[in-house]
Formats: structure tokens, C-alpha cells, sequence
């Protein structure tokens, strides 16, 4: 399945996906992870892709942070 992609969206900040990224990246696939500030892994952190966090702050405002910072684990 992860051959037919060209793309990968992990909906997840665990650290349980950090074998998937490194395969896809190994393969050629575009990588994009969405998951909380708080709830990205070390691990995910460090993966060369486009990472979207978001955070709710104490007044139920939403706020989008965007980075495509990461290196290769």
C-alpha cells in the first residue's frame, strides 16, 4: 500500500510510526505528520517532512504551528 503512494499523512504523534516514516522517506514518499505540540514524539520530530501541530489555548482558541524542521533517525 505504501508503494502505490506518492504521499503519506501520519494523523499521529506517537513514536510507533517513526519505522513507517523511515520507510516511506527510504521509498521516495512525500511525508506529512498533523499532531498536538505536546503529543509529537522526539523520534517524529526528527523526520524530514512537513509537521503541522496544533494547541488549544486556555480560552478554546485554536492555534496552527507549521514546520518542515527534521533530520533523518
Amino acid at each position: 500500500l505504501i508503494e502505490n503512494s506518492a504521499h503519506i499523512v501520519i494523523a499521529s504523534g506517537d513514536h510507533y510510526f517513526l519505522n513507517l516514516c523511515n520507510k516511506a522517506l527510504r521509498l521516495g514518499k512525500s511525508i506529512e505528520i498533523i499532531s498536538t505540540q505536546h503529543g509529537l514524539s522526539n523520534q517524529l520530530k526528527k523526520i524530514p517532512c512537513q509537521k503541522t501541530t496544533f494547541e488549544i489555548n486556555h480560552a478554546k482558541n485554536v492555534f496552527k504551528w507549521t514546520s518542515k524542521i527534521g533530520e533523518l533517525v
